[in-house]
Formats: C-alpha cells, sequence, structure tokens
C-alpha cells in the first residue's frame, strides 16, 4: 500500500533530484562562462576534474522505483504498479527502495516478467509471488479519467518476518 510515510520517502527523492539539477545546471553555467573567457584549458581541466565528484545521487534500480511510485500516485492507485521493471544489475537497489520507502507490495504489469527471469529475481531477494490480481487503474486522459480494468503479478516485498520496523509506529 501507498502511505504517507512512502510518499514521504518518494517525496524527498524527487527534491534531492530536484536540488541535484539545480546545481549541476549551475555548475554548467560555470563551464560556459569558463568556455567564453577562452585560452583557459587548466581552468576546464579542473571543473571536468571537480564534475566527477558529482554523480547522480540515485541509481537506475531507485529510479526505476521512484518511478512505479510517481505513475500509481498519478494513476489513483492505492499500491504501486511496476508497468517497467529494471535490468537484472539494478534490481536489487530497485526492491531495496521500495523496502526502504515502506511498500509491501507490488503490482507487476510489465510483460517481461513472464519471460522467466524476473520471477528469480524476485524471489532471490526475499520477495514471494502471491498471483494475478485484478485491480481497476484510474487513467488521466484528455476526456476526462478513464478507469481501465488491468491485472497484474500481485508481490510482497516484505515477508511476515521481516517487516520494517521503527520506534515512531
Amino acid at each position: 500500500m501507498i502511505s504517507a510515510y512512502s510518499d514521504g520517502y518518494f517525496g524527498m527523492m524527487r527534491d534531492i533530484g530536484i536540488g541535484y539539477q539545480i546545481a549541476k545546471n549551475q555548475r554548467i553555467k560555470e563551464r560556459e562562462a569558463l568556455l567564453h573567457q577562452g585560452n583557459n584549458e587548466a581552468a576546464l581541466i579542473a571543473w571536468e576534474e571537480r564534475e566527477q565528484h558529482f554523480p547522480f545521487p540515485f541509481s537506475r534500480g531507485q529510479i526505476t522505483a521512484y518511478n512505479a511510485w510517481k505513475e500509481s500516485k498519478a494513476n489513483g492507485l492505492e499500491v504501486v504498479e511496476s508497468r517497467d521493471l529494471p535490468w537484472e544489475k539494478d534490481f536489487h537497489d530497485y526492491i531495496e527502495t521500495f523496502r526502504e520507502a515502506r511498500i509491501e507490495s507490488i503490482i507487476v504489469t510489465d510483460s517481461a516478467f513472464n519471460k522467466g527471469k524476473y520471477a528469480h529475481l524476485f524471489e532471490n531477494e526475499g520477495c514471494r509471488i502471491i498471483g494475478q490480481k485484478v485491480f481497476i487503474r484510474h487513467e488521466k486522459r484528455s476526456t476526462g479519467i478513464e478507469n481501465i480494468n488491468a491485472v497484474g503479478i500481485l508481490i510482497t516485498i516484505f515477508n511476515e518476518n521481516e517487516r520494517a520496523v521503527d520506534s515512531d509506529d
């Protein structure tokens, strides 16, 4: 289920991403100023070296989880629908992001799930595949909101004995 906690978690990710982009835009302006000065190769090399210390703050797996949450919120869902699964190398971060956001289950509608490798990846991460789930997606269209019956695979992210525990709970 999407909760106030998960909304706050993913909202924080959004804010960090926005802050990163604002800072990156400022660094790019600094580089452009160096280019306009001309004959300043040493400063450009120093800028490029400094830029290496500012990688994007999130992995592809984290971004895929964030996008699933964002699209689910936009479609009025109470559970996260994952229409797009990450690459195998990004899968651990994808699951860990949901766990950190206290998302207990997701519905996977990515057709790649049917190819078999994803079931194995979910199981390796300690998730449990429950089975098919029919749900209603509330899609925003130019003519208004359209209710779409959709089918996905319900997957629990937390096992029964693996729930997130916080002193505030």
